[in-house]
């Protein structure tokens, strides 16, 4: 008889450890990650620094004196961002969303020190252009969204277990 409530209490730990691999992100918090996403798409897809885009950025088509290394950093970091967001709201995966949410931190972080790197230099550069600073805003707004998610993953039983009593 007990073999019955055991294989029981195993299929609904299983069920309850898919369940918690999902990620709750809300009808109004993926309207907003969706908006985020579109227009930090189409900030990479414009010039970022004078007539510097991030697939130029990217492939290294540039020169260094108008993309520095600290640019080319913060566009890859910028890139992973989009796409793990992307992924995140794809697969409502916990672990896609933290993934995002990591990415879009660093990348926010990046941003602003690619900007302040680049309109501290000495020499003449092209300007920084606004959809750099549209990127940034929009990175720091996706990891404000993705926060609470990645913050809010309910513990499982055998997680629970695991802790020790406070």
């Amino acid at each position: 008889m007990s073999d019955v409530f055991d294989d029981y209490r195993r299929e609904l730990s299983e069920i309850e450890d898919k369940i918690t691999r999902e990620s709750v992100i809300g009808r109004w918090r993926r309207r907003l990650l969706i908006a985020c996403l579109s227009a930090s798409a189409l900030a990479l897809a414009v010039p970022l620094v004078g007539d510097v885009t991030a697939l130029s950025v990217l492939a290294h088509l540039t020169d260094s004196t108008t993309a520095t290394a600290v640019m080319r950093i913060a566009t890859v970091a910028a890139v992973a961002s989009v796409l793990g967001t992307a992924v995140a709201l794809a697969t409502r995966r916990w672990t896609a969303a933290c993934g995002a949410f990591y990415c879009a931190g660093l990348s926010s972080v990046l941003d602003v020190f690619a900007i302040w790197s680049h309109n501290t230099l000495p020499d003449s550069r092209p300007p920084v252009t606004p959809a750099l600073i549209v990127l940034w805003a929009w990175t720091v707004t996706t990891a404000i969204l993705w926060g609470p998610v990645v913050a809010g993953r309910p513990l499982t039983t055998a997680s629970r277990r695991q802790r020790p009593p406070p």
